[in-house]
C-alpha cells in the first residue's frame, strides 16, 4: 500500500474517532450504538474529504496542520474530567470521550505520513548532479567519541568507588549493559555513512531536501567538506574528505550555488 492509500486510510480513522463520541455526548440514549453511529458517520466524513482533496499530503503535511491534528482530540479530555462521580475505573476508560482523546495517535501518524508524502516528493523532484556517502569530518568523530565516553568513564568511577567503599563488585549483568550501552553510542560515530545528493533544486541530506539559499557558504579542509547552513540551530555540515570519490565533481558543483573556498585552491 502506497504512502497516499495509508494517509486516506489515517483521515478515515482519525475522523470517525472524533466525530465518534459527539452522538452519544449530544443525544440521549444507549451510548455504544450511539457511538458506532458516531464512527460510522465520522468515518464516512473522513473518506469523503480524503477523496476530495485535491492534495491530501500538502494540506496536512505542515507543521500547523499536524498540530491541530493532535490538539483537537484533547478536548474530549473535558467530559471525561467532568464525568458524573463515582463513575468506575473501567468505566472511565470505556467512556466514548476516550476514544475521542485516543484519536491524537492517528492524528499524529497522519500529519508524520502526509510530512513523508511531502519529502519524498521533494526529493524526486530533484535532477542529481553528483551524489556521495561521507562519514561525519574526523573532528567531529573525535567529538562524539569523546563525548560518549563521558558516561562510560563516570560509570566506571562510580563502580571502582562502590567497589573500595564496600568491598563488592557489580554484577556481570550490569557490567555488560554499561559496555554495549557505550559502544552502541561510540561506534555509529566511527562508522555511520550520511548520504548527499547535489541538485539544481538544493541538496538532499539523509532523504531532506534543502534549498540552496538555507546555505551560507562550503570550504574544503584538509580533512572535511563543510557546508555552512543559515539556520543557526542546524549549523554546519561536515563530511569527511577522504570518503568522498569524485571530489572534484562535487566542488565544481558547489562553486555553482555557494561561496566556496579550498585550502588546494
Amino acid at each position: 500500500m502506497s504512502s497516499e492509500r495509508h494517509l486516506d486510510a489515517l483521515v478515515v480513522g482519525y475522523t470517525a474517532l472524533l466525530v465518534g463520541p459527539l452522538v452519544p455526548l449530544a443525544v440521549e440514549g444507549p451510548r455504544w450504538p450511539l457511538f458506532a453511529t458516531g464512527c460510522l458517520v465520522g468515518a464516512a466524513v473522513g473518506y469523503v474529504v480524503a477523496d476530495a482533496a485535491s492534495d491530501l499530503a500538502a494540506s496536512l503535511g505542515r507543521l500547523r496542520a499536524g498540530a491541530v491534528l493532535v490538539v483537537v482530540p484533547v478536548a474530549y479530555v473535558w467530559p471525561l474530567v467532568t464525568r458524573p462521580s463515582g463513575l468506575d475505573p473501567v468505566a472511565f476508560v470505556l467512556h466514548p470521550a476516550a476514544a475521542g482523546v485516543a484519536a491524537v495517535l492517528p492524528g499524529f501518524l497522519t500529519s508524520l505520513v502526509a510530512h513523508e508524502c511531502l519529502r519524498r516528493r521533494e526529493r524526486e523532484a530533484v535532477t542529481t548532479l553528483v551524489e556521495f556517502s561521507a562519514r561525519p569530518s574526523p573532528r567531529r568523530r573525535r567529538l562524539l567519541v569523546g563525548v560518549s565516553l563521558v558516561p562510560l568513564s563516570v560509570t566506571m568511577l562510580v563502580f571502582v568507588a562502590v567497589h573500595l567503599w564496600t568491598d563488592s563488585s557489580p554484577d556481570s549483568t550490569t557490567v555488560f549493559v554499561t559496555l554495549s550501552g557505550s559502544l552502541s553510542a561510540i561506534l555509529p560515530a566511527l562508522s555511520g555513512e550520511r548520504d548527499v545528493e547535489f541538485g539544481d533544486e538544493g541538496v538532499v541530506l539523509q532523504g531532506r531536501k534543502l534549498d540552496w539559499e538555507s546555505f551560507d557558504g562550503a570550504e574544503l579542509t584538509d580533512e572535511a567538506l563543510v557546508l555552512h547552513r543559515s539556520e543557526w540551530y542546524l549549523g554546519r555540515q561536515e563530511f569527511d574528505r577522504a570518503d568522498i570519490e569524485d571530489e572534484e565533481a562535487v566542488t565544481s558543483t558547489l562553486g555553482r550555488y555557494l561561496d566556496y573556498s579550498s585550502p588546494d585552491s
